[in-house]
């Protein structure tokens, strides 16, 4: 019976991680980020880092630094570090090495993405077209709620693997 839990456990990890970037490195993945909920917005940033959503934005590179259970770091295409501005907790990409990057990114095997746990975040328009800031907290009632979810699972953090 052990040896059945134990193959079930290896096919279901299996399952939930998919080919790394680069090649050989489970740690390093490269994806784009969407939100779903009461918007459907693709990701991508302003020249200032700050994050940006739109139906048809074209999606931003973002890479995934996987440490340890619970501790990755979420970089833009140009090496900064991404995380929630204070005190508008408005979702940027602004820090640069060799300032300590925000360790308080996961990605659960389900694809969505989480900050300290938290799964759901807030999209507020700008007034420029469809355009929407990211926010951690709503800063106001007319806001939506939103997930976000990456394009591409390189390593997940729902699955605890049992020792052998």
């Amino acid at each position: 019976m052990l040896n059945i839990l134990i193959i079930a456990w290896t096919l279901i990890v299996h399952a939930c991680l998919a080919s790394p970037t680069p090649p050989g490195d489970p740690r390093v993945c490269n994806f784009g980020i969407t939100a779903h909920g009461d918007v459907t917005h693709n990701i991508s940033l302003l020249d200032n880092g700050q994050a940006r959503g739109a139906p048809n934005a074209n999606k931003m590179t973002f890479t995934s630094h996987y440490f340890k259970k619970g501790v990755t770091t979420l970089v833009d295409d140009r090496g900064r570090s991404c995380g929630w501005s204070l005190p508008s907790s408005v979702l940027v990409c602004d820090s640069v090495p060799p300032e300590q990057p925000s360790t308080d990114w996961n990605v659960d095997c389900f694809g969505h993405l989480r900050w300290r746990g938290q799964d759901t975040f807030a999209v507020c328009w700008t007034g420029e077209s469809d355009e929407t800031n990211f926010y951690l907290w709503a800063p106001s009632p007319a806001c939506a709620k939103v997930q976000l979810k990456v394009d591409k699972i390189c390593v997940c953090d729902l699955i605890q693997i049992p020792p052998h």
